[in-house]
């Protein structure tokens, strides 16, 4: 082999290599578009979930927020209502600890009752009539 076909050949050889080096390149630049377009993709979605995920996490707390403005105004309902139940009750006691004093009263008025008609039927039986005498004619 001559020395220009040794160079020649050399030369094909670079060439070659050359081209298969741009090829190489080139995949690798379209490679690295590629991946660099995913990786943008991929952070788009991922900005967006993080967007959604704040927008879920405010609707969150708002509903959390307004419960806990329910369960603040149900507590004072709550309180209120047991402020009345205990005035209920002392006011129901009271009622019926007069009723009980009432009871006895009455119970005590119809004795005594009972005894004044006793005595004043006796006194009638008796023949007063109210003028001193017990109704008897004179003799």
């Amino acid at each position: 082999m001559t020395p220009q076909e040794h160079y020649d050949k050399i030369w094909a050889v670079l060439q070659e290599t050359a081209e298969r080096m741009d090829k190489a390149e080139q995949l690798a630049k379209r490679q690295h578009e590629q991946a660099m377009q995913r990786m943008a993709e991929s952070e788009r979605r991922a900005e967006e979930f993080e967007r959604r995920a704040d927008r879920r996490h405010e609707k969150a707390m708002l509903r959390h927020e307004k419960a806990e403005q329910r369960l603040d105004r149900a507590e004072i309902q709550i309180q209120a209502t047991r402020k009345l139940v205990q005035e209920g009750i002392k006011l129901v006691l009271d009622i019926g600890r007069r009723q009980k004093a009432a009871e006895a009263e009455t119970a005590e008025l119809k004795k005594s009752t009972r005894e004044l008609q006793i005595a004043f039927r006796a006194w009638l039986r008796n023949g007063h009539n109210g003028r001193g005498h017990n109704g008897s004619a004179p003799k």
